[in-house]
């Protein structure tokens, strides 16, 4: 197995600005083993680049044929990391300009309602439920901490469990889309491959009988001249 190389912990960590790169002999540069080294991580390096975007690209075709899209991802993954009340205002001062300038859009969503207009119906165990579902579906751990203990921490618990379960059957469903395409592909590029020598193997028989046909006509004038 390739040994990777992996970074040193902080602690550890040296300060390459300052530390001897190991020149050569006779040399201002670096031997041609411990360059290697460096080109090779590089190559390393590009092929998780690439892999990543391949994967990356598999994973927006997948968010598009969920309905969705990339865009509206990346700007709700920005709003939850932003504060709640400034995204509110935000949206709100949005669907007020679009208001103002005629648009028909803010009266058909109630989202965006003045502040308490809505209120939320669920109970604190619904709450846990909830939580406990979307951290599983982010895939992210349960949070032990909020709900520490009691009926709570079980709904919480329940939840996230609940959420595993639908996210694995996502991947599941996801995984064998992607074989379905994978062997639907491969079955095309055969029939095609197939139809290719198909007409291959009927053009080469239409030129043998062509050939046959030539060598026949050149024998029966061969016969005719042997006859007078």
């Amino acid at each position: 197995m390739v040994e990777t190389l992996r970074s040193p912990s902080k602690k550890t960590k040296p300060d390459l600005r300052v530390v001897s790169p190991g020149k050569g002999h006779n040399s201002d540069l670096p031997d041609f083993d411990r360059t290697l080294v460096f080109v090779g991580r590089k190559m390393e390096l590009a092929a998780e680049k690439r892999a990543l975007a391949k994967k990356q690209k598999e994973l927006v075709n997948q968010i598009t044929n969920a309905g969705l899209t990339d865009k509206a991802v990346k700007q709700g993954m920005d709003d939850m990391e932003g504060d709640p009340d400034a995204v509110l205002k935000h949206y709100r001062m949005v669907f007020h300009v679009s208001a103002a300038m005629g648009s028909s859009l803010p009266g058909q969503l109630t989202l965006f309602r003045e502040p308490g207009a809505a209120t939320s119906r669920q109970t604190e165990l619904e709450v846990a439920y909830d939580k406990g579902k979307i951290l599983a579906l982010l895939g992210k751990d349960a949070d032990e901490q909020a709900f520490a203990s009691g009926d709570l921490k079980q709904e919480h618990l329940r939840g996230w469990n609940d959420g595993q379960a639908f996210r694995r059957d996502e991947f599941l469903r996801n995984a064998e889309a992607v074989n379905a395409a994978e062997q639907q592909k491969k079955d095309e590029a055969a029939a095609k491959a197939k139809k290719k020598a198909d007409k291959a193997d009927k053009k080469a028989n239409s030129a043998k009988g062509r050939a046959e046909k030539l060598v026949r006509a050149a024998v029966e004038d061969l016969d005719e001249e042997v006859v007078h």
